[in-house]
């Protein structure tokens, strides 16, 4: 039997989570070499339910859950925001949700699996849906809340279970990064703004949304930049935007933040409706993105060692004291880096 079998992972699964209770289901995967959304189907029958595709069907069943908070992250940002699921709408291929503070481009042509889960967690249960791209990998989870309404999940599960539920699950291998490019690859303050991107990062024409590499400069920025930016922008109660994606999701932050702490080599935002997580030891680069536009967006942009946006932040404050922050975070920055 291979060691990838349904029974022969799950043995090697348990046997991992004794010698480490703690580890996160992702870190589990990766030493075991496998996907999360393998790990997740291993639970079937017991903590898990296999949902059938019908996304967006489902999408607009989520207001009757009530507040909700969201997460979506990359391999070095993890982003969580509580918010109502109650306004879905349609631009193009994307489902749009939009709340107060909160809000989300779903990519849903990148959404292969889906699972009801159930699991442990700070000593009481916690209950999700979550959603996984043809790799295996996550691209959006949805937790109830204390302030969810938890009997109307049950029947949503009912309603939207798969006929299949089986514990093993077929992924494709992870798709190549994609080429770098300076200027197109990387998210837009004034396409988020506006919405949508695609799910790489480029823009969806609209007909009140359309953007060209030529109306974009962009700079190479300190890549060490980030927890200045995040520190000095709560402290001045600048209201941001904060955005993390993949290529199945993109979710925003609006608003101010408050509390920031370094832990290890994550720089977190432990706020009350938002938490951010970010490893910035793993950015590999960072740029200052100006749009020649009337608006004149000014946002920041990190990226990985292969050039995929990982988090950008930018203000919708009309005061300039977002473009002082940055300027002057900007230059303490550099002026650490070269100490």
């Amino acid at each position: 039997m291979s060691e990838y079998a349904p029974e022969a992972l799950r043995t090697r699964w348990h046997a991992l989570r004794e010698q480490n209770p703690k580890l996160r289901i992702r870190d589990a995967a990766a030493q075991l070499n496998v996907t999360e959304a393998q790990l997740v189907a291993l639970g079937v029958g017991e903590t898990a339910t296999r949902l059938r595709d019908a996304w967006a069907d489902l999408l607009l069943e989520l207001y009757r859950l009530g507040p909700l908070m969201g997460l979506t992250r990359n391999d070095h940002a993890v982003h969580e925001r509580h918010g109502d699921y109650r306004n879905v709408r349609i631009v193009d291929e994307v489902r749009i949700v939009e709340d107060e503070g909160f809000d989300l481009a779903l990519f849903l042509s990148q959404w292969r699996s889906g699972f009801a889960v159930k699991e442990a967690g700070h000593g009481k249960e916690r209950q999700s849906l979550q959603f996984f791209a043809e790799d295996g990998s996550a691209v959006h989870k949805i937790y109830l809340t204390e302030q969810s309404r938890p009997g109307i999940i049950e029947d949503l599960v009912g309603q939207f279970r798969s006929a299949e539920q089986s514990d093993g699950l077929q992924v494709e291998p992870r798709r190549q990064a994609l080429a770098p490019d300076e200027t197109d690859r990387l998210w837009s303050g004034s396409l988020i703004s506006g919405w949508p991107v695609s799910s790489e990062g480029r823009a969806l024409t609209t007909p009140n949304l359309t953007v060209r590499s030529a109306t974009v400069e962009s700079a190479p920025l300190a890549v060490g930049a980030a927890e200045a930016v995040l520190t000095r922008a709560a402290a001045l109660g600048i209201r941001l935007i904060i955005a993390v994606g993949n290529r199945g999701a993109m979710q925003l932050h609006r608003g101010p933040i408050h509390t920031i702490l370094r832990t290890g080599p994550w720089i977190n935002v432990l706020d009350e409706l938002f938490n951010l997580h970010l490893r910035d030891t793993q950015l590999a680069s960072a740029w200052r993105i100006h749009e020649l536009t009337p608006v004149g967006a000014l946002s920041l942009c990190w990226c990985d060692g292969q050039h995929r946006p990982v988090l950008q932040i930018f203000s919708e404050d009309g005061s300039g004291a977002w473009e002082e922050c940055v300027n002057a975070t900007d230059l303490r920055a550099e002026a650490g880096a070269g100490a």
